[in-house]
């Protein structure tokens, strides 16, 4: 890689002069440049290189393990802070690869905790390069490549010629072991479904006793959950969990996140396969989706199950992917003694994007994060008072249908007044004609034109006697963005709770549903949906948006027992 990329040097030399030219600066006494200038702490030779960011060598003044850093709450972090010469220092190293303003003050108030506990423990000092160091690091774990410097971006020509490399490699070493017999080529797949490359996979089958799958995928991630049983808890006591115990928590979640969000693989002799995906809406930048996939090996002890799992996020890169796995071990470990399904997704939606970015919150996130906080303690409360959280959301929600049911009839009166006409938007017309599940888009609707369909497709119930749902496409990705109008979701949803309607994201296609609109993210065709469940003249008593009782006692079952 050309390390003095972007440096500021400029020559008419070729590139083998350039080359031996910056190799004789490199090797001359004292570290100097050509022009007699010391060289920067990114050029110096001698020291090993720390491979960070996939693309820019670093050498690590401290020559230590990188650990997890630790978690602070919002305003805390401040409370430790570097001493200005080595700030100032680190500031200067940072300047020269194009890093400035407030990303490097958020940088160093995120690792300055760590570096002085580092340092007291070694009875040493923190130096400018080791700040500068771990710094470049942290942003460049928590930034997008778009957004970074030029400085840290990786020529095109070397890109290629890597991958290229990488391919070969892999290819090779593939060929020669899967023509050994040694390695199912399912088993390689497996495990790049788990977020891990394929030649990490080939390297961890063919170390794994008799090439087997489950040793290999617990030799890349034992280090990060713990995957057997608390050290005070008899084996003796506990039952290897069997298919019909994994596949009725695969259900709860599907109740819970959506069926379309939870997809199984089915139960195989190594274990059931996973996939869990999750909105991440990052306070702070986060945003995105997460992915989580499990792997669920046979015979471990239910409800006790450890799963195998590694998340992936769109910002969450290599280098951050073992801390936050260790973090979430951490968790789980002290929550329950061991990881299960609710904990990992519930923990990742409400402190992901702490983990990714820390940086000071506006007063407006930050009444989002009390808001988070509150839930999250709610939710504390359901798991050891089931019954009394039950009854209070069927308190809520005859409230809600109580004041929904006003709105209704005031509707319904002025409906009645107006003669009952015919709607005059087509949609509305057919939804109202032919009640049926179907699926129609909005691309060119305005806001008034929105409002308008929904007060006469919804105004009135349904003359139908089994649910139904109603789809509108809302908005998609770049090729179809231009189509749609950008509060076009936000207007459809307020026309309907308007009406009296809920938001539910585990609405269902049941009369129990009825009343309720949740949205949706196509990922393969890219589409953004709202699911509207409508109120049907043959629904059933329940009030709008309640869900069953013995759904949230089951959910709480497999979290207490």
């Amino acid at each position: 890689m050309d390390k003095a990329k972007g440096k500021g040097k400029s020559t008419t030399m070729s590139g083998a002069e350039a080359h031996i030219a910056r190799e004789n600066a490199r090797n001359a006494p004292g570290g100097l440049s050509a022009n007699g200038t010391q060289l920067s702490i990114w050029e110096r030779p001698g020291d090993p290189p720390s491979y960070v960011h996939g693309m820019f060598c670093l050498t690590r003044d401290d020559h230590l393990e990188q650990q997890a850093l630790p978690s602070f709450p919002s305003g805390s972090s401040g409370m430790v802070k570097l001493p200005s010469s080595v700030a100032e220092s680190a500031t200067d190293h940072l300047r020269e690869l194009g890093l400035v303003g407030e990303k490097v003050k958020a940088a160093l108030e995120v690792v300055a905790p760590r570096l002085l506990q580092e340092a007291e423990d070694r009875g040493s000092s923190v130096s400018g390069r080791a700040a500068a160091e771990r710094c470049l690091e942290w942003i460049c774990s928590t930034t997008a490549e778009s957004a970074l410097p030029g400085k840290l971006h990786e020529p095109r020509e070397v890109t290629a010629g890597r991958k290229l490399q990488e391919d070969r490699n892999v290819a090779c070493q593939t060929k020669s072991l899967l023509l050994g017999g040694q390695i199912d080529p399912i088993d390689i797949t497996r495990i790049e479904k788990l977020g891990f490359s394929r030649a990490r996979a080939i390297q961890a089958l063919a170390e794994a006793a008799n090439n087997e799958l489950l040793p290999a995928v617990k030799s890349l991630l034992s280090e990060y959950l713990p995957l057997e049983l608390p050290p005070d808890v008899d084996p003796r006591t506990v039952i290897p969990a069997n298919p019909q115990e994994l596949w009725d928590e695969v259900e709860a979640m599907q109740s819970i996140y959506g069926e379309e969000e939870v997809q199984s693989f089915g139960q195989g002799v190594d274990g059931m396969e996973l996939m869990a995906v999750l909105p991440a809406s990052g306070i702070g930048g986060g945003g995105g989706r997460w992915t989580l996939a499990f792997l669920i090996p046979p015979g471990l002890p239910y409800p006790l199950v450890s799963p195998l799992l590694c998340p992936r996020h769109e910002r969450l890169r290599e280098a951050n992917r073992p801390r936050l796995m260790e973090a979430l071990g951490d968790v789980c470990r002290h929550t329950i003694g061991s990881p299960m399904f609710f904990i990992l997704c519930e923990w990742l939606q409400e402190n992901g994007h702490r983990f990714l970015v820390r940086t000071a919150t506006t007063s407006e996130e930050s009444g989002d994060i009390k808001q988070k906080q509150l839930l999250s303690r709610q939710r504390d409360l359901a798991a050891w008072g089931a019954a009394d959280q039950t009854q209070l959301e069927a308190e809520k929600a005859k409230q809600s249908a109580a004041e929904g049911a006003k709105r209704i009839e005031v509707l319904r009166g002025k409906m009645l007044e107006e003669g009952a006409v015919k709607p005059k938007d087509k949609i509305a017309a057919e939804i109202r004609g032919q009640p049926e599940t179907t699926q129609f888009d909005l691309s060119g609707y305005d806001d008034q034109q929105v409002q308008l369909l929904v007060k006469e497709a919804f105004g009135m119930p349904l003359d139908c006697k089994a649910m139904i749902r109603i789809t509108f496409v809302v908005g998609g990705g770049k090729a179809l963005r231009s189509k749609y109008s950008e509060s076009l979701a936000k207007t459809l949803g307020s026309a309907l709770q308007e009406l009296g309607f809920l938001q539910d994201s585990a609405a269902s296609c049941d009369l129990a549903s009825a009343g309720c609109f949740k949205g949706q993210h196509d990922t393969q065709r890219n589409q953004k949906l709202v699911h509207v469940f409508p109120k049907v003249s043959g629904e059933s008593s329940e009030q709008p948006g309640a869900r069953p009782s013995s759904l949230v006692v089951f959910r709480l079952t497999f979290l207490l027992f």
